[in-house]
C-alpha cells in the first residue's frame, strides 16, 4: 500500500500551526491571465486589499482549504507579500490581512498562528469601535457603521450599530456581515466579542455569514446564513436607524443587502438635500426610503415618488413615510421591472426635477 505524507494544505484544514511552521502558500502571478489586466504582483505590493482568483497561480491547490484559512502570499520571486484570509466561495478569494512577512512578525516560536491572528483582530476591532463611537453622528444618534471592513483592517467584516425601539426597552443592536469567515476558525466570534465589549448596552446581535459552497445546498442556494446570536426577535421589532433628523425602520433578519443600512452613502444624501426644496423627486430602487423620505422631510421637496421591485422594501418605505409624517407627500410604487417603469414614465411625458 502506498503511503503519502499529508500536504501543508490538508494540514491547514485541521488547524493552524506555530508561526515557525509553514503556512499554505498562495503564489501571486507576476503577469495577468489577460494582458489588459494590471499586473497582480504590482497590485498587491502597492496596497490593494484583495487578490482575485486569476491572480493566484496555484489556486487549485487551495480549493480544499476551509473558509477562514490563513495563507501566506508570495511574489513570483519568493518575496513575502503578507498574510491573507482565504474563502474560495467568495468572488474575492483572498483578502489581505497583514503585509508583514511571517518571519518579521514579533512572536515566539511557541505562539500559535491562531493566537497571533486572534490578538491582531481583537486589537483592530477595539480600535475601530473606539474611533467610530467618537464620531459626532454616532455619539449623538447611537447608530452608524462601527466597522468598515478593509478600511479598519478587518477584511470582509462589517458591523452596524442600530437602536432598539423605545417600546421594547431601548438599547443597541449590533448587525454583523462576514464575507470571508467559515466555521473552522474563530475569527468572526473574536471580532464580535470585541465589539460587544465596547457597546455595553447591546440587547441583540444579528449575524449574516457567507455560506460555503457545500453549505448552500442545504440552505436553498442562499449566499448568506442569517442568525440571531443574542437577544430575541421581539427586540428586533421596530429596530431603527437615525439619519439626520429622519428615522427609518428596517427588517434585520432579512438578507444582508436588505437588512444593512447604507451608512456609507449618508454624506451624499446630506449634500443633495439642499437642492430639492419645492421640487418633484424620483427615488428609483428606493429600498426603505433612505433618500426619498429625507428629501420630503428635511429637503422640503414638494412631492416624492419612490419605486422598488421588492414588496418588503415598498412596505417598509410606506411605514417609514408615515413614521416621519410625510406620507402625504410621498408615493410608493411596486413594479416588477424598474427599467420598464422608467420607459413608461418617459412615454407618458412624466418629468421630475
Amino acid at each position: 500500500m502506498l503511503h503519502t505524507s499529508p500536504s501543508p494544505y490538508a494540514a491547514a484544514c485541521r488547524g493552524l500551526a506555530s508561526l515557525s511552521s509553514p503556512l499554505p502558500i498562495a503564489r501571486v502571478r507576476k503577469n495577468s491571465v489577460k494582458s489588459s489586466y494590471p499586473m497582480p504582483q504590482r497590485l498587491t505590493e502597492s496596497g490593494h486589499p484583495w487578490v482575485y482568483w486569476p491572480e493566484i497561480e496555484n489556486i487549485k491547490e487551495l480549493n480544499p482549504l476551509p473558509p477562514g484559512s490563513i495563507v501566506r502570499l508570495l511574489a513570483p520571486n519568493g518575496v513575502d507579500l503578507g498574510l491573507g484570509i482565504l474563502n474560495r466561495s467568495s468572488s474575492i478569494p483572498i483578502r489581505v490581512l497583514t503585509r508583514s512577512a511571517p518571519q518579521q512578525q514579533q512572536a515566539s516560536s511557541s505562539t500559535t498562528m491562531e493566537d497571533y491572528i486572534a490578538k491582531l483582530l481583537q486589537r483592530r476591532a477595539h480600535r475601530a469601535v473606539a474611533r467610530s463611537l467618537q464620531l459626532p453622528s454616532i455619539a449623538r444618534d447611537r447608530c452608524g457603521r462601527l466597522i468598515a471592513a478593509e478600511a479598519d483592517g478587518l477584511p470582509g467584516i462589517t458591523c452596524d450599530l442600530l437602536r432598539v425601539a423605545e417600546e421594547n426597552g431601548g438599547g443597541s443592536i449590533l448587525v454583523f456581515k462576514y464575507d470571508t469567515y467559515g466555521e473552522e476558525f474563530p475569527w468572526d466570534s473574536i471580532v464580535r466579542e470585541g465589539v460587544c465589549d465596547r457597546v455595553p448596552d447591546t440587547k441583540a446581535v444579528v449575524v449574516h455569514k457567507m455560506n460555503w459552497r457545500k453549505e448552500r445546498h442545504g440552505a436553498d442556494g442562499k449566499e448568506f446564513a442569517t442568525t440571531l446570536e443574542r437577544g430575541c426577535e421581539r427586540t428586533l421589532q421596530g429596530a431603527y436607524v437615525i439619519e439626520g433628523n429622519t428615522y427609518f425602520q428596517l427588517p434585520l433578519m432579512d438578507v444582508p443587502h436588505q437588512s444593512m443600512w447604507p451608512f456609507d452613502e449618508a454624506d451624499m444624501r446630506q449634500r443633495v438635500l439642499q437642492s430639492v426644496k419645492g421640487r418633484t423627486v424620483l427615488d428609483i430602487a428606493c429600498g426603505y426610503g433612505g433618500w426619498g423620505i429625507r428629501a420630503a422631510k428635511e429637503g422640503a421637496a414638494n412631492e416624492v415618488v419612490m419605486v422598488d421591485e421588492s414588496v418588503k422594501a415598498v412596505r417598509y418605505a410606506e411605514t417609514n413615510a408615515k413614521f416621519n409624517d410625510v406620507d402625504d407627500k410621498v408615493s410608493t410604487l411596486l413594479r416588477n421591472d424598474i427599467e420598464n417603469e422608467l420607459e413608461a414614465m418617459a412615454a407618458s411625458r412624466l418629468s421630475f426635477d
